[in-house]
């Protein structure tokens, strides 16, 4: 398991605060991201993902999130993480120079491979397609030049 520092638990105990989370009780670093830190944060109000944003991204990306989630869950498209609002009705909230997110953690499970799965997951991912196709944000704007290039980034 990762370690959260002094100086990662003073900024999430301030992120529960302003997003009215509740006093934490536990919280872990999610391993895997590239480019956010990534924190599982359990309060006596539930499970929730509290990102640090790295610079490179434009408040922009989290409201086109939020739109495109919103959009997905009134079309009955799986369980989608949820982004919360801070007590200002911000999806984001500053805190030492970084924009922090909160969402809605969704319970999983961990999936054995088999082939089944592979043919669902690819149904999902059409459907998922299907849905977006029809997708119309107000700021549908093309994303920030060489978003995916990883080593550009880094």
């Amino acid at each position: 398991m990762l370690m959260i520092n002094d100086g990662d638990m003073e900024a999430l105990e301030k992120v529960a605060e302003r997003f009215g989370l509740d006093e934490i009780k536990s919280c872990k670093k999610l391993s895997g991201g590239i480019t956010n830190d990534t924190f599982k944060i359990i309060t006596n109000r539930g499970a929730f993902v509290a990102q640090r944003l790295n610079k490179f991204f434009p408040k922009s990306t989290t409201l086109r999130q939020y739109l495109a989630s919103n959009y997905l869950r009134n079309h009955q498209f799986f369980d989608i993480p949820q982004l919360i609002k801070n007590s200002n009705l911000s999806l984001t909230t500053k805190i030492k120079n970084h924009n922090w997110k909160v969402s809605r953690y969704i319970e999983h499970d961990k999936v054995e491979k088999n082939i089944s799965l592979v043919i669902e997951a690819a149904s999902k991912l059409g459907k998922f397609h299907e849905i977006m196709s029809k997708y119309n944000s107000p700021i549908n704007k093309p994303p920030t030049i060489n978003f995916h290039n990883t080593k550009r980034i880094i």
